[in-house]
């Protein structure tokens, strides 16, 4: 095997590695040909293809075109790039590029999925405390929030012009 290729199956394992070590159950995809598809699959986001890159000098508007054609070829909406970054080892430090479009179609998933289970939580470094769509709860915790920053700022103008 070339180096360039063992330095690429070598990040590819490492990416599956991390993202399995917070139960989200990566795979490597075996190649294809002309009609790649990507080099990881995340069977718990199957509307996602990974593109590893583990290259000295960073071409991401190329690696974004392969990524987006690969998800098509894959048949997913969404195609994203994790770069190796410089220096570093992990897949913690590496770099997730996409596209605006692509990172809107993320937005999208991840607001209108709700609460993320918690074994997809694990090991963050900062844990993501989201409410789930259309929580009630929630919306009242806002709207009270809200009241009491319009209270306090009628006061405030109220007081500015006594002031006067």
């Amino acid at each position: 095997m070339n180096t360039s290729k063992s330095k690429g199956t070598s990040w590819e394992t490492a990416i599956v590695n991390y993202l399995n070590d917070a139960a989200l159950n990566a795979r490597r995809l075996p190649p294809a040909g002309n009609v790649d598809v990507g080099d990881i699959a995340v069977d718990d986001a199957p509307w996602l293809t990974i593109e590893a890159k583990n290259a000295r000098i960073y071409s991401f508007p190329e690696w974004i075109r392969e990524a987006n054609t690969e998800a098509d070829n894959a048949g997913v909406p969404t195609g994203i790039v994790w770069a190796h970054r410089n220096g570093k080892g992990s897949p913690a430090d590496g770099f997730v590029v996409m596209d605006g479009d692509t990172f809107r179609e993320l937005l999208i998933r991840f607001v209108r999925l709700g609460d993320i289970p918690e074994r997809q939580l694990a090991g963050r470094r900062r844990p993501l405390a989201r409410p789930a769509v259309g929580d009630t709860e929630f919306r009242r915790d806002i709207r009270e929030a809200s009241d009491a920053l319009d209270d306090t700022s009628d006061r405030a103008n109220s007081y500015l012009r006594d002031d006067r």
